[in-house]
């Protein structure tokens, strides 16, 4: 159906805008790494330059990165990259799990996990690093007034009562 289509396109697109979002913040914080046509999963699996961004971010963060090509010792950078974000402030919801870029399986999460990382480099008074747009959720506060949390409590206990 055409809908879907449109809708999987976008997606498609949207996706490609990331991952250049995040190749050019962690370009910006590294410099050049890795061959422009090398997709970002097979450049980030290893977890090295994940280890070396958040340490440029804040030195010491993370353990330096083991070059070892063992299977274990990548995924042992990944989680380490992952323990120094959270760390730095990265919710946990905006995290991904090891396999997710190991194996390839959820991209989609990890470019998330670059973007909060970007928005949240930003508000580091000494980053001087690439703008990757946005606010962090950490900023993005809702402030209500009574009113306003009596009127919710009304519709909620009414959409309760009618379930």
């Amino acid at each position: 159906d055409e809908a879907e289509y449109a809708e999987l396109k976008r997606l498609q697109e949207e996706g490609i805008a990331m991952e250049v979002e995040a190749r050019k913040f962690i370009e910006g914080i590294l410099g050049s790494f890795g061959d422009v046509d090398t997709p970002l999963q097979l450049l980030l699996a290893d977890g090295v330059s994940l280890c070396n961004l958040v340490n440029s971010l804040k030195p010491g963060v993370c353990k330096p990165p083991s070059t070892s090509d063992s299977p274990y010792h990548q995924r042992k950078n990944i989680e380490r990259y992952l323990e120094a974000a959270a760390a730095l402030g990265v919710a946990p919801h905006d995290l991904f799990e090891v396999a997710d870029l190991f194996d390839g399986k959820h991209m989609r999460g990890v470019l998330a996990s670059v973007h909060a990382l970007g928005l949240l480099a930003a508000g580091m008074p000494s980053y001087k690093g690439p703008d990757m747009g946005g606010f962090a959720s950490s900023r993005h506060r809702r402030s209500t007034n009574a009113q306003q949390a009596d009127a919710f409590k009304v519709i909620h206990t009414r959409r309760c009562s009618m379930a």
